[in-house]
């Protein structure tokens, strides 16, 4: 079987949920082909979904050293890297991705979280505003900003952020539950303020 169909066929089965498949398809593949960048791209994926995350980290890292201008090999390496907890080498390769695709909000979306998960809140204060305000429907957007606000104790705007996040997703979990810590947040502020 030729290389472009045993991606295919990896890529048929890793999209029905049959990661073991994809893996031995890809492989498969990667013995044939074991410096073609979309061979590491999908193998790495398929190391991925398997959940073996140093696998897919040494694919993926092989991609980047053959393309390293390619955002899309750098966002899918820090994505790996922050599935294996790695997030200071997440971050860089979020920040490698972004630097090459500055109008993606998918790259600018993961800098931003992976820039938040470090603690770096003014930047990632930025980028989420930037986000929110080129990609206003943007749901993570909307979420990233109320996380930083409320991590800086601004329980005001964090409410604000996820109203505008449930105008978006009205049923998003994670928005609704923030909101409520939120508003709760604000009047024991204001409440203190009083006293």
């Amino acid at each position: 079987m030729n290389t472009p169909n045993l991606l295919d066929q990896a890529l048929a089965a890793l999209n029905s949920g049959q990661t073991p498949t994809a893996i031995e398809y890809a492989e498969a593949a990667y013995r044939q082909h074991p410096a073609d960048v979309a061979v590491l791209n999908i193998l790495g994926a398929c190391y991925m979904r398997g959940r073996r995350y140093d696998a897919a980290i040494e694919r993926f890292l092989s991609a980047t050293r053959i393309e390293p201008q390619n955002a899309a090999l750098h966002l899918n390496l820090g994505a790996a890297y922050q599935k294996n907890g790695e997030i200071e080498l997440a971050t860089q390769n979020f920040a490698t991705a972004h630097a090459l695709e500055p109008a993606n909000p998918l790259t600018r979306a993961q800098y931003a979280e992976s820039l938040f998960t470090l603690g770096r809140y003014t930047e990632a204060l930025a980028h989420f505003s930037a986000l929110a305000s080129d990609h206003p429907q943007r749901l993570d957007a909307w979420r990233g900003l109320g996380h930083v606000y409320f991590q800086q104790g601004d329980f005001s705007q964090a409410a604000t952020c996820y109203q505008r996040a449930l105008q978006i997703a009205p049923q998003d979990g994670v928005a609704q539950l923030n909101l409520a810590f939120s508003v709760i947040g604000a009047c024991i502020t204001q409440t203190s303020a009083l006293t």
